[in-house]
């Protein structure tokens, strides 16, 4: 008797064991701490590959947006969503002994797909998010990403040419503790198509402040500014391309106006800030801490920009 029921006790604390370390289903608005959001996540063993075959696959678990965001900045999605809030599934976590933790994540929205890696510092405080895997419609082409033993992240994209030779490229990255990845390596035996609008997601917005409004270098480097929730904040968005194009940036936030000359971009959780310092028609951005997660490695927020002139519309005449 005691056998049996020292047999059903042992059964019982595995059934609790069981329940406890399950999954649950977040819900839209629901508030989630970060060791739930963490759990969602299965915990993979190195080397890990995901392909994009990954965006055919059906998941019974997901993440709504409004969730996702509690942990990561939506200034990460924003590039390449715009005002879209996609659908979140979790695929994988990598968790480094004593140190970072690895996100991988499927998004999606309509026909967009991405997949992200997000990481999280031994503090689990958000540190850095890049896209390793971007969806394309073209059935010639195909993707995958990587990370080995040593905590090294490789994307590779190819495209299959008729008669030709494939073109591929793979990029090589390590997290470098700063707020973003570093670029240790690159190869390439052409050049893919890229085909990427450059949107700008508050270009429709209020821009009454007399700091709002459009300031350009190009058609790809410029930064717009409008209204924000009072008089001391403000909306911006950014996009520059350097070095013919093969290194860029781009984000979008809100920023505090500190003076009649100066807005400051800060996010709680990232080192990222950028200050915009105002002189007549012109601003200069400069990055003060680490915007890594949103530009490539090679290049920097800042520059002088020119405020767009506003065409003033004439008033039409009343008929006699």
């Amino acid at each position: 008797m005691k056998n049996s029921l020292y047999v059903v006790l042992i059964c019982l604390i595995g059934l609790f064991a069981n329940c406890k370390s399950k999954k649950t289903k977040m819900v839209e608005g629901e508030k989630v701490e970060i060791a739930d959001f963490l759990g969602l996540y299965e915990e993979a063993k190195l080397p890990l590959t995901i392909a994009d075959s990954v965006f055919q696959q059906k998941n019974a678990d997901t993440i709504p947006f409004s969730i996702f965001v509690q942990f990561v900045p939506d200034s990460v999605i924003a590039p390449l969503f715009h005002k879209s809030k996609p659908l979140f599934i979790p695929l994988s976590k990598v968790t480094v002994k004593s140190g970072e933790t690895y996100l991988f994540s499927k998004a999606i929205a309509a026909a967009k797909k991405v997949v992200y890696v997000t990481v999280f510092d031994e503090k689990k405080k958000f540190a850095a998010a890049k896209p390793v895997i971007i969806a394309d419609n073209d059935k010639a082409t195909s993707a995958y990403v990587t990370m080995d033993t040593k905590s090294t992240l490789t994307t590779y994209s190819q495209q299959s040419q008729p008669d030709k030779e494939a073109l591929y490229k793979r990029d090589v990255f390590i997290y470098n503790g700063s707020g973003g990845f570093t670029l240790i390596l690159t190869e390439s035996n052409g050049a893919q198509k890229k085909v990427e609008e450059i949107f700008n997601p508050i270009d429709t917005l209020p821009a009454k402040h007399k700091l709002a409004g459009d300031y350009i270098q190009n058609k790809k480097n410029f930064i717009s500014f409008r209204d924000g929730r009072n008089a001391s904040r403000m909306l911006f968005f950014v996009h520059f391309e350097k070095d013919d194009g093969t290194c860029k940036g781009e984000l979008k936030g809100e920023a505090k106006v500190v003076s009649d000359k100066l807005i400051r971009f800060s996010e709680t959780g990232s080192p990222c800030v950028i200050d915009f310092t105002f002189s007549g028609k012109n601003v200069t951005m400069k990055e003060v801490g680490g915007c890594g997660s949103y530009r490539d490695i090679k290049c920097f927020f800042e520059g002088s920009f020119t405020k767009k002139l506003v065409p003033v519309k004439k008033p039409t005449k009343a008929k006699k």
